[in-house]
């Protein structure tokens, strides 16, 4: 405490208490410790019942769990025992009179499935969430599926008289179900009420979400579960980040010099050629090709970006390895004309100027001249690519050969088992540059693809998957870049896919949730399907690696990326 300046001195202070009641210290103590003792007892039973009635219901099984809600990643509060395209615990309810209702005899009389809202009477949240029962009622009518709302039935805070009264007191239409001592509740890991499962027709879970929904939400909520998870995203991408002849935009927005906004990148391209193939949408496939014929090939490779006014000089060898993949694929499921000899026209091209002297392949090369990379990108070395290519021509083996050592030379440490982000041919040395996320975990992509990551590599992804703890860059020590501690859309979707390379389904959840923190569900916005925070431009790479992850969780077709 201050000296002077109108504040008691020390010895003033002290003075003063001295000449305090003993008896009344004595009285202050003890209704202090009574107060304690009572908010310890109304905190405890309020975790006892189910939360109070002026406070956001979100239990855990946990009582540190909630501690502070606000601290929560949105994630966390998800259903925990969920997973996307399977199906969810065996469920089997109750009717209003306590007969059991098996979940599985409501499943099969709808065209779609089934949406499930878990709600409370006693839950604010809820009586907001039925602030728009009139629109959910109609929305799950037009998508052929039925409203099914589940009380959580409570022996000491909810009953059934309560929750029919709540009911009748909203005109709701949609049957309730309940789900006593909350059994289904715990079994599927839900968080909070109110809280959304959407089932499809054969009772497999195809979207989820938690908290209160906007009607725009809700719509958006039965849009993935029915029409995919990828569908929206597309919509986005070919309506707000197209040029509408196939060329995929860089950014919504003009940030700083090309390549962005309306420039296009060769990555674009070939990750959209590959959606196709995963779709097996051909007309999508062929537009998307048709622009990189006509704007963007140049001496047999494709230049990195090409803008309305600038054009880039170089190729991004990377890029040209994934479109031809994809012109194999393509060649494969629907024909040799024209896929085929325009992939072996890139395989010579890329012989010719992006092969150096050691037999390496370069970042890049010039496209109108002799020039060429003196290093290469770790993340760049598809050996899955350059193993296929080797083995259909022997002059692609020295190539495959010099990767295999440079990614065997590339790993960093044992205690940090990831790579280095290029390899020098001149100097012979890796660099020592910080990593980009996402391309590290490129390099592990390409590795799981080819059956080639090694075990402490993945044991080290899966824990930061476990514990949400990805940053967006790593120092070659594997501390994380003071200012990249964030979460990244795209690199949470390259851990997805590497997960799901690794079949390690509890994994690609949990990477999928984290990709889905910045998903725009809302069908009412002009941003619906897109991966961007609220005010923030959308950003190619974060729009097209989701839209892989999710045409793979929606049942896309297996094709070898």
């Amino acid at each position: 405490m201050a000296t002077g300046n109108g504040f008691f001195k020390k010895d003033e202070a002290a003075a003063r208490y001295k000449k305090r009641d003993r008896v009344s210290c004595i009285l202050y103590g003890c209704i202090a410790l009574l107060a304690l003792l009572a908010v310890g007892m109304i905190v405890f039973a309020s975790r006892l019942l189910g939360g109070g009635t002026d406070a956001p219901v979100a239990e855990t099984p946990s009582p540190t769990a909630r501690q502070d809600q606000a601290l929560a990643a949105p994630e966390d509060w998800l259903p925990q025992h969920l997973t996307i395209a399977t199906p969810p615990p065996e469920a089997v309810l109750t009717n209003e009179q306590g007969s059991p209702v098996a979940l599985r005899d409501w499943i099969g009389r709808e065209e779609s499935g089934v949406w499930l809202v878990f709600w409370a009477s006693w839950c604010p949240d809820c009586n907001r969430q039925f602030e728009v029962i009139r629109e959910m009622e109609a929305l799950a009518e037009a998508y052929g599926a039925r409203l099914l709302l589940v009380d959580r039935l409570n022996r000491a805070k909810e009953s059934v008289e309560a929750a029919q009264k709540k009911i009748t007191e909203y005109g709701v239409t949609a049957p309730v179900l309940y789900d006593p001592d909350e059994a289904v509740y715990t079994a599927w890991g839900i968080r909070e009420i109110p809280s959304s499962v959407v089932l499809d027709k054969d009772g497999v879970v195809r979207a989820y979400a938690n908290g209160v929904l906007t009607a725009g939400q809700c719509e958006g909520l039965l849009d993935r579960a029915f029409r995919g998870r990828d569908r929206a995203g597309l919509s986005f991408i070919l309506n707000s980040l197209s040029n509408g002849r196939g060329g995929v935009y860089t950014c919504t927005a003009a940030e700083g010099d090309s390549p962005t906004g309306t420039d296009v990148l060769s990555e674009s391209q070939g990750l959209m050629l590959w959606y196709a193939l995963i779709r097996e949408d051909r007309a999508l496939f062929d537009q998307t090709l048709a622009f990189l014929r006509t704007d963007m090939l140049k001496n047999g490779l494709a230049v990195w970006y090409a803008g309305e006014e600038k054009t880039g000089a170089v190729n991004a060898s990377l890029d040209d390895l994934r479109i031809i993949q994809a012109l194999r694929g393509a060649a494969e499921k629907w024909g040799a004309e024209p896929y085929a000899p325009l992939a072996e026209e890139m395989e010579k091209a890329l012989l010719a100027r992006c092969v150096n002297a050691q037999g390496g392949l370069t970042d890049w090369a010039e496209l109108e001249g002799d020039g060429q990379a003196r290093t290469i990108s770790l993340c760049y070395l598809d050996l899955n690519c350059l193993r296929a290519l080797a083995g259909e021509d022997e002059a692609f083996a020295p190539v495959l050969a010099k990767a295999e050592e440079v990614l065997a030379g590339g790993r960093i440490s044992d205690a940090f088992p990831l790579y280095y982000a290029g390899y020098d041919y001149e100097a012979a040395a890796y660099s020592q540059n910080d990593l980009n996320t996402a391309e590290a975990l490129y390099t592990l992509w390409n590795l799981s693809r080819a059956d080639a990551l090694p075990e402490d590599a993945w044991a080290w992804l899966r824990e930061r998957i476990e514990a949400g703890t990805l940053a967006a860059r790593y120092h070659v020590d594997g501390t994380a870049v003071k200012g990249f501690e964030y979460h990244s859309t795209a690199v949470w979707g390259l851990a997805a896919l590497i997960a799901r390379e690794m079949d390690d389904g509890a994994a690609f959840e949990k990477a999928l949730r984290r990709m889905d923190r910045m998903y725009v569900l809302d069908a009412k916005d002009a941003r619906f399907g897109a991966y961007a925070q609220k005010g923030a431009a959308a950003h190619a790479f974060d729009q097209l690696i989701p839209l892989l992850v999710n045409a793979l969780a929606s049942g896309g077709n297996e094709f070898q990326m």
